[in-house]
């Protein structure tokens, strides 16, 4: 019993729900801050915290990241990745997109929407 516990909850909890203020977003805009409750692998979920490349870095790291390509534009670093760790799926890698400005990170699920 408490190995399916374990899993359960492996499966429920989402460690993007451990980086920041978590909200999902449909249409660009903010449906509801979910808290930290994982979700399923459909719409967008987003994190936002305040930090540097280094603290947007350990996040990623935290969620077990592949790093795909990044792209610097005057003070804006974004970070295109994947991650079998995001979403409510076994198995599966989850696109994410991560942003860093002036003291603000924000990571995406499988997008950022909204302004970062």
């Amino acid at each position: 019993m408490f190995l399916v516990g374990a899993v359960a909850t492996a499966v429920w909890f989402s460690p993007l729900c451990g980086v920041g203020e978590l909200y999902a977003y449909e249409n660009n805009a903010v449906t509801e801050n979910i808290g930290g409750v994982c979700y399923p692998p459909v719409g967008s979920y987003r994190a936002d915290f305040y930090g540097d490349e280094a603290a947007m870095y350990d996040a990623l790291d935290r969620l077990c990241a592949t790093v795909v390509r990044s792209e610097r534009t005057d003070d804006l670093l974004v970070v295109y990745a994947y991650s079998p760790r995001v979403a409510a799926s076994v198995d599966a890698d989850y696109n994410l997109m991560a942003a860093c400005r002036a003291g603000r990170v924000s990571i995406g699920a499988p997008v950022l929407e909204g302004s970062y």
